[in-house]
């Protein structure tokens, strides 16, 4: 799988179009075959861009794969997901991280 991804804190200067590892969709979450992501000025500012927690003291996060909006189609459903199906299309702005990739959960 490709992603854009970020080595360190920055802007789109820090992005860097590479190999990545394929998520895999954990119980209660699907994988989306990504069609379109967006991506704001803003989040590159968030510390929970880069680290697991809202105020930048958590895990270190990256390379971090940015944007939070994403649309695209379920490629894979995880354990007790019954509302959505592999075919269905999706977009989904919950995740605080990791759209402008080919999959994402």
């Amino acid at each position: 799988m490709h992603a854009v991804r970020a080595h360190r804190r920055g802007g789109p200067e820090q992005f860097v179009y590479e190999s990545a590892p394929c998520p895999e969709p954990s119980g209660g979450e699907v994988l989306v075959a990504v069609y379109a992501a967006s991506i704001t000025a803003g989040e590159l500012e968030w510390d929970a861009s880069w680290t697991d927690s809202l105020d930048g003291t958590g895990r270190d996060r990256t390379p971090t794969i940015p944007s939070h909006e994403v649309s695209g189609v379920v490629a894979e459903v995880g354990a007790g997901v019954t509302d959505l199906a592999v075919g269905d299309e999706t977009s989904d702005t919950e995740d605080l991280s990791s759209g402008l990739r080919e999959l994402s959960v």
